[in-house]
């Protein structure tokens, strides 16, 4: 039983997380695995909840992911054309990686405020977004008769 417990939160350490924060939408990337595996799991997150997340401000968090000017490119331009998100700013512990994102006019910092990385170990708390202090931001309307549904604060603007 034990193994089994080990084995989730190792799984979940290796997963990204997503969390609204006061300033939109924050993407967590775990340290591993590799790039291209993190795009797809990136790219299904999303799919799943394409519409719920566009025009969202945009903030992500590399960690340790070492990115040249074209990985950030590609991710801009994922998270702009194909998702509509506004990306905003890039964290990465990697100074490299920050001098490209900040080539592109990203704000960049080492890490968001509201990742607390260490914090984050073998938790999927911000996978599930539901935790009350927890938000999602949706800049869009809201016609009569639609609905949000969300275990958490929903800001509309």
């Amino acid at each position: 039983m034990k193994n089994t417990a080990q084995e989730s939160e190792k799984e979940n350490a290796n997963k990204i997380t997503m969390k609204g924060t006061k300033d939109g939408l924050l993407i967590v990337f775990p340290d591993e695995p590799g790039w291209n595996d993190l795009i797809q799991q990136l790219g299904d997150i999303l799919d799943g909840s394409k519409s719920f997340w566009i025009g969202a401000s945009t903030s992500v968090d590399l960690g340790s992911h070492k990115l040249d000017e074209t990985q950030i490119n590609r991710l801009y331009e994922m998270l702009n054309k194909r998702y509509h998100l506004i990306l905003d700013a890039i964290y990465s512990m990697d100074e490299e990686t920050r001098q490209f994102a900040e080539k592109n006019n990203l704000k960049v910092g080492k890490t968001h405020p509201s990742s607390s990385r260490t914090s984050l170990a073998g938790t999927d708390i911000l996978q599930s977004l539901n935790t009350p202090s927890n938000a999602i931001y949706l800049k869009q309307t809201l016609r009569s008769g639609q609905t949000v549904r969300f275990d958490g604060n929903v800001i509309i603007y």
